[in-house]
């Protein structure tokens, strides 16, 4: 994380606070703009659209997003964050393993590297 920028960060500390139970959230414009919202209003900050799909890409390139095959899908990894239990964080992880075997083409190749 220490090479996170820290725009990077907030972003990221964006999508971890609204992320799903599962872990996943889906980058659309609406999405995006949601995050550009949320700093102009509650931190005084601009970011444009540009900068948060940069920062998605910086933070797929370190491992800590695990982008899908469907565009714009992502998976924060669970080795990294999981606002769950212990045993909820190994479950989930046990089943993207397992996705990663039996439907290889459901991950993003450079993804699917970092899971096995």
């Amino acid at each position: 994380l220490s090479k996170l920028t820290k725009t990077e960060r907030l972003i990221l500390d964006y999508v971890t606070e609204n992320a799903s139970s599962e872990n996943d959230f889906d980058s659309n414009i609406r999405y995006r703009k949601r995050i550009t919202l949320f700093f102009e209003k509650n931190c005084k900050t601009l970011i444009k659209d540009s900068t948060i799909k940069h920062s998605f890409r910086t933070l797929k390139k370190l491992g800590i997003l695990i982008a899908f095959k469907s565009r714009g899908s992502y998976c924060i990894n669970p080795n990294f964050y999981f606002p769950g239990s212990d045993k909820k964080r190994r479950e989930l992880l046990k089943s993207m393993l397992e996705d990663a075997y039996t439907s290889p083409e459901m991950y993003d190749p450079k993804s699917l590297a970092i899971l096995l």
